[in-house]
């Protein structure tokens, strides 16, 4: 039990974490062809075939970098990503795949006056 502050009461006991609800997962209907790969250039090559989009709305003003949407996402679509080695980065898996949607990533700028770093989130652009 918590002690006392100071005007004489008690702080509120944490609530256990409840685990998400069941859920019947979507079915994946991802190829491997269907992942696109997007860098800075202006020229994205079309997709092989038209899939129905979806959106997702994160408010990147709370995220901490703690990849729990990467879990959740693995979890709600009841996708098996292969598990690879941890080779001493972030990033694990290495990159998006038919099995991973999203995928947290690390980013360190060479600012040796501020040491800026950052988490990005990388998703596949059909999920």
């Amino acid at each position: 039990m918590s002690e006392p502050n100071a005007n004489g009461t008690r702080a509120p006991q944490p609530l256990t974490a409840a685990a998400n609800p069941p859920v019947q997962p979507l079915a994946s209907n991802l190829l491997p062809s269907d992942v696109v790969r997007i860098s800075a250039t202006a020229h994205v090559p079309a997709p092989t075939r038209q899939l129905t989009q979806v959106a997702k709305l994160i408010d990147v003003s709370k995220c901490i970098g703690c990849k729990a949407c990467q879990s959740a996402c693995i979890e709600w679509n009841d996708t098996h990503p292969e598990i690879e080695e941890n080779v001493g980065v972030y990033e694990n898996p290495h990159d998006l795949t038919p099995e991973m949607f999203t995928l947290m990533r690390f980013s360190e700028f060479d600012n040796p006056d501020t040491g800026d770093r950052c988490c990005r989130q990388h998703r596949s652009p059909h999920r």
